[in-house]
């Protein structure tokens, strides 16, 4: 099988309870079924209480009930996992161990990309020198799924369509590139606005969030202009890499659940004006807008959009 993944999953390293932010708290933490089984071995009190934590979501997948805050149960004072601290690792689930990588297979390929929602990877993703990202490529002895002729060729099509695009993002002019990003301009923002009522918020904050930023609208875009041309390089360098993010990690994972590249480019396009306005927006509270900012609104995005199918599809349209 052929892993591709960006050279700055390399450089990833969780921080632990020196992170900013904590995956632990704000969503349901799903069980697979081997960690399950480890879970009902464990004896004693500790078995006890862990067990009493297990609950079922609204899918009949098992997770782990949140506690107070949303924080997992299993999370210290010092966001740190009293399970790892008292059991290793191998005591995790797979989404808990995996997070914030996360993985596309389809046929003998493997596409591996890790998500904004992790600030400690926003802060590697914006940090960069300004270079277009590396693709490492790794062969194993692992053998994937035979697709049949037809699918094979729409793989490596939608591959090659993929990695076309990646290229154009870095080598296109800035007027070539905002005119196709449409982040900075769009006709759609009465629209895409309107969607915050359908969505699904893993924080009820964001639900006020998002009534102070729809609210802003007639500002946000009144001084858009503005708030571009005092960061203009910042901006460009950050939405070129943002507009790489969402070309990689979706146009693979759509061809695989059957979503049409039309679908995938209006996903890719509103979420970059999204985060644009976002990013405004907190200029306008801030009265400043550094990588920090940015890191925090793409992970905000990610974390509320990106995790759920359901919020996708309703940004998809």
């Amino acid at each position: 099988m052929l892993h591709e993944y960006p050279d700055y999953l390399d450089e990833f390293e969780c921080i632990g309870g020196r992170c900013t932010d904590t995956c632990c708290a704000g969503w349901e933490f799903d069980i697979d079924p081997e960690t399950s089984r480890i879970y009902s071995e464990i004896p004693g009190e500790e078995g006890e209480y862990i067990r009493s934590r297990l609950t079922y979501a609204e899918d009949g997948s098992l997770c782990i009930s949140p506690g107070e805050g949303g924080r997992c149960p299993f999370l210290n004072e010092n966001n740190l996992c009293e399970l790892i601290l008292k059991h290793g690792d191998n005591i995790l689930s797979d989404a808990c161990a995996e997070y914030p990588r996360y993985y596309t297979d389809i046929g003998n390929y493997e596409a591996i990309d890790m998500s904004l929602s992790c600030m400690e990877l926003g802060r590697l993703f914006f940090t960069r020198d300004g270079r277009p990202t590396v693709y490492r490529k790794v062969d194993d002895d692992i053998e994937g799924e035979i697709l049949p002729e037809e699918e094979e060729k729409n793989l490596r099509k939608r591959i090659n369509e993929r990695d076309g695009m990646i290229r154009e993002i870095y080598s296109k002019s800035e007027t070539l590139f905002l005119n196709d990003a449409g982040f900075t301009k769009s006709e759609e923002d009465e629209m895409l606005f309107s969607l915050f009522d359908d969505l699904d918020y893993y924080h009820y904050l964001f639900g006020e969030f998002a009534k102070s930023f729809r609210a802003s609208l007639p500002e946000l875009q009144e001084r858009s202009d503005e708030f571009f041309l005092g960061r203009k390089e910042d901006i460009l360098r950050w939405f070129r890499y943002l507009s790489e993010y969402f070309v990689f990690r979706y146009t693979i994972s759509d061809l695989a659940a059957g979503v049409p590249i039309e679908a995938t480019m209006r996903f890719v396009k509103r979420s970059l004006r999204l985060i644009y306005l976002a990013s405004c927006f907190e200029w306008l509270k801030k009265g400043e807008f550094e990588v920090d900012n940015m890191i925090y609104v793409a992970h905000v995005y990610s974390k509320e959009i990106e995790h759920n199918l359901k919020n996708v599809s309703i940004i998809r349209g």
